[in-house]
């Protein structure tokens, strides 16, 4: 079963410098939504930029190591905190990878 699986961009995909610049790659989260799409399933990147037309510079940043994503959205709204019941703590799920992949593969 397909599912839909958002990953926020700074922080998460690459090191967060501050926008607009963009980080270094966190080569786990890249290889995580490749593993991710192979196995049919949905990613967006998901991501809180207020400075104008960096959904294409996330999109370029993405292409440039070969990345492919379903969306890109920079709507996300700014908070401290985010409470959810199907939230992961990143850099914490590093180590539950392989338990997540496994759990989505069911």
């Amino acid at each position: 079963m397909s599912e839909l699986i958002a990953f926020d961009f700074d922080g998460v995909c690459c090191t967060n410098v501050g926008a607009p610049r963009i980080g270094e790659p966190i080569q786990e989260a890249l290889d995580a939504i490749r593993n991710l799409r192979a196995m049919g399933h949905r990613v967006v990147i998901y991501s809180h930029r207020p400075h104008g037309g960096q959904e294409n510079v996330i999109r370029d940043w993405l292409r440039l190591h070969n990345v492919e994503v379903d969306e890109v959205r920079v709507d996300k709204m700014l908070y401290r905190l985010f409470i959810d019941d199907r939230a992961i703590e990143y850099p914490r799920c590093l180590p539950l990878m392989d338990t997540i992949m496994e759990r989505l593969a069911r």
